[in-house]
């Protein structure tokens, strides 16, 4: 059950309390803190003696922190730490609160319905921005690359990292819209792409500029980059037979979980001969979910933002 100060449901939230194996006094990492609800579960198991740290970039996110800070007091149970900051910091998040090792790290990197109704431009019908920052000022917005980027870029990036087979369609179509009005909504950014896109390509129930927000969100964010570093941080944070757990919404980011996690237990990633390999191939983790875990169909039916995540886990040995 999750806490009872957001109306968050915790993505495969049963999976995620038995992979991380937790145990009473445990010390553990929440690094996308969101709602809450799995570091509310965390801290009912790990018990009055237990430390969990939540991570988020989102302020708002951290303000729910608080309110579970409290509801852990009040019914004593661990101690919740807070930390506003990227999770690609965790080890320097992790030092802050005298953490030098910890019993397991959860990263849920989908995105939460906090921010799909943030007002930020994450949601496809957002009337009021087209931000797409999880947090922090001075970054890049979404808007900036729609409005500035060569259409090379463009397409590149929808390509990249959306997946999106008509980019080069699509970015034709910012551009020339951007020529006669800047986009400064969500909202119209989304008509735009509807437009451009032929309408027997579109799937059922899906809106067809989903993929290019997904991608603006990553590049917006640096989301592989700060994915890479933070998993890494991790697993340097855990101590043995610690685990790690990673819950991901799609193939980009579970592809990279499943590299990172093959280059950690030892394996080479490049694919090249012996001689030529450069893998820096030190194993420190043991795999211990060979296909990612899948929700079943009865959390699908009850959480919908459940039914394209996968869930990989790690031992470190």
């Amino acid at each position: 059950m999750s806490s009872t100060t957001t109306s968050h449901i915790p993505v495969l939230e049963k999976e995620v309390i038995e992979y991380l194996n937790i145990r009473p006094g445990g010390i553990y990492i929440d690094a996308t803190l969101g709602g809450g609800g799995h570091s509310s579960s965390i801290l009912r198991r790990a018990g009055r003696e237990g430390i969990v740290l939540g991570i988020d970039k989102n302020p708002e996110a951290i303000a729910l922190g608080e309110q579970l800070q409290k509801e852990a007091r009040e019914n004593d149970w661990g101690k919740l730490d807070l930390k506003q900051g990227n999770f690609a910091d965790i080890v320097a998040h992790a030092a802050s609160c005298q953490i030098e090792a910890c019993d397991g790290v959860l990263f849920d990197i989908g995105l939460s319905s906090d921010l799909l109704y943030s007002q930020k431009g994450f949601s496809v019908y957002d009337e009021t921005s087209l931000d797409m920052r999880f947090g922090g000022e001075g970054e890049i917005t979404a808007q900036d690359i729609v409005n500035h980027s060569d259409e090379a870029d463009l397409v590149f990036m929808f390509s990249h990292f959306g997946e999106e087979p008509y980019s080069k369609t699509i970015a034709r179509a910012i551009v020339a819209q951007r020529e006669r009005t800047p986009f400064s909504t969500a909202a119209d950014l989304s008509s735009v792409i509807k437009y451009a896109i032929p309408k027997k390509a579109v799937e059922k129930g899906k809106h067809p500029a989903r993929r290019v927000f997904q991608a603006l969100r990553i590049v917006v964010n640096q989301e592989f980059a700060s994915l890479q570093k933070g998993l890494d941080g991790a697993i340097s944070l855990l101590r043995p037979g610690g685990r790690i757990v990673v819950i991901s919404f799609h193939s980009l980011e579970d592809r990279m979980v499943k590299h990172i996690f093959k280059r950690a237990s030892g394996i080479c990633t490049c694919f090249l001969p012996r001689e030529l390999c450069r893998c820096e191939t030190g194993k420190t983790i043991k795999v211990l979910t060979g296909k990612p875990v899948l929700p079943g169909p009865d959390e699908i039916q009850t959480n919908h933002r459940a039914h394209s995540a996968r869930l990989r886990a790690a031992r470190k040995i």
